[in-house]
């Protein structure tokens, strides 16, 4: 009778899996993690990248500049992106087949290249990295550059997507989306220049609501800011 009462109230429960570092066959530092259409799990951990295969983390080869993949980013037909220290690229195919794609020779001539990516983010078919001095757009199997420049050893612009709109972030920059790959500004307020936007959802009305690294959550309507 206790055994099927344990039973029952593990019923509806997700099945949890721990995949303690050391003991799993890789090492502490997990920059990001996503999962394919096939249902394999995609890892970056430190300067490697694995796959998990329902047993096993193998190893993707990655090429020899890469100092890690930092950020994941999967487009409308389910293709996997990824920026990080000295990488741009895609993933092609799946779990045992997959393998590492760079873009790093479609890249336009700038000072910091590929060099640093902080943030990628896909819409549809088209996919956005940015680092410090820009924010590359890949699209039709083409790169287009916007400047986009931040303080040094700030991370670079952060990229938002609030339905098929992207909307950028950056030290000492006001709220900027991209139209027609150019940068616009949406509003100029001590508080977008001030704070970290962690995070921008859509609000009551057309507003949006924006989550800051240390002063909560404000809300910003008709050019306005207000908490």
């Amino acid at each position: 009778l206790e055994r099927s009462a344990v039973a029952a109230n593990e019923l509806g429960h997700p099945i949890v899996r721990d995949f303690p570092p050391g003991r799993s066959g890789f090492g502490h530092l997990c920059q990001t993690v996503t999962q394919d259409a096939a249902g394999f799990i995609y890892l970056a951990n430190g300067v490697l990248a694995r796959y998990h295969d329902g047993a096993r983390w193998p190893v993707i080869r990655l090429p020899t500049e890469s100092a890690g993949i930092r950020k994941f980013a999967t487009t409308a037909d389910g293709t996997i992106y990824a920026g990080g220290a000295g990488i741009i690229g895609q993933l092609r195919g799946a779990g045992e087949n997959a393998e590492f794609v760079s873009l790093a020779d479609r890249l336009p001539p700038t000072e910091l290249g590929g060099d640093d990516i902080f943030d990628v983010l896909a819409v549809g078919s088209t996919v956005y990295f940015a680092d410090e001095e820009k924010i590359l757009i890949w699209r039709d199997g083409r790169f287009t550059l916007v400047p986009c420049r931040s303080p040094p050893n700030s991370r670079g612009a952060q990229l938002h997507r609030v339905g098929d709109t992207v909307y950028v972030t950056a030290p000492d920059r006001g709220l900027c989306r991209l139209v027609r790959d150019q940068l616009e500004v949406v509003a100029e307020d001590p508080v977008l220049r001030q704070n970290q936007i962690i995070s921008i959802e859509p609000g009551a009305g057309g507003a949006l609501v924006l989550l800051t690294a240390g002063q909560g959550f404000f809300q910003l309507a008709a050019g306005r800011v207000k908490s």
